[in-house]
């Protein structure tokens, strides 16, 4: 079976293997539900919003020089999301990229 087996696991073809082995890049339909999506995001606003505290360049701007106000911005990189939010840890990204 490919796609999406168990709530814990997404299997492959050997197509989109091969894909990534020749383009470097696949894309998979249906990776995460909806719901899945939105509490991956849930955390990530958290982020975004600061109220979850990333010291130094582990949060960042990865189009722009270190030290570009927060308000400049372009794209947002958050490093090590589960260290600086342990409950974060064995989210459903996490145990479907683990598989």
């Amino acid at each position: 079976m490919n796609g999406r087996a168990s709530p814990d696991s997404y299997n492959l073809t050997q197509e989109q293997i091969d894909t990534f082995h020749k383009d470097g890049c696949v894309t998979l339909p249906n990776v995460l539900t909806e719901e899945e999506v939105s509490e991956i995001e849930k955390v990530f606003d958290r982020f975004l919003n600061q109220e979850i505290h990333v010291p130094g360049k582990d949060f960042c701007d990865m189009s722009k020089p270190f030290g570009v106000p927060f308000e400049e911005w372009s794209i947002v990189n958050c490093m090590l999301p589960t260290k600086y939010h342990p409950e974060f840890q064995n989210n459903i990204f996490e145990r479907l990229t683990a598989n």
